[in-house]
């Protein structure tokens, strides 16, 4: 529809047509700014949350207490209660530990204190073939 071919007797309608135009036009860039603030906010947010998270590891990593054991037979045997190690294996910084007639209470402090020391736990197979909770496990640690 060409606005210029319509009769002069019809000018306002004209006219309406413009402002319509031009709250349209308005609508869309309040609509546009709009969505520009919101995503800026979500991404404000999304950046804090980054910086927080940052400040909060590099407090961690701060205030952490030192290593001051180290990974060796001495301090594998002193884990575990007397007579229940079967044998222990090292080999390329790994120690291969095979333990019987073990019960679950001390299982759990074992594996407490060596993650608590800051070593690794790599493996763990815990088997009870008696059902009286004295488990034969295989563990491998490392530093």
């Amino acid at each position: 529809m060409d606005l210029r071919k319509i009769a002069v007797s019809k000018k306002e309608f004209v006219y309406k047509i413009y402002r319509v135009r031009y709250i349209l036009y308005a609508m869309f860039f309040i609509f546009v700014v709009y969505t520009l603030f919101y995503y800026s906010e979500k991404k404000k947010e999304s950046l804090y949350n980054e910086l927080a998270e940052y400040q909060k590891i590099n407090f961690l990593i701060k205030n952490g207490k030192p290593k001051t054991k180290t990974l060796n037979e001495n301090y594998i045997r002193s884990m575990f209660p007397n007579n229940t190690i079967n044998y222990i294996k090292y080999q390329n910084g790994i120690y291969q530990v095979k333990a019987s007639n073990l019960n679950i209470k001390d299982l759990a402090n074992i594996v407490y204190n060596i993650e608590n020391d800051g070593f690794k736990i790599l493996f763990l197979k815990s088997i009870d073939y008696t059902g009286k909770q004295d488990f034969t496990i295989h563990m491998e640690i490392s530093s």
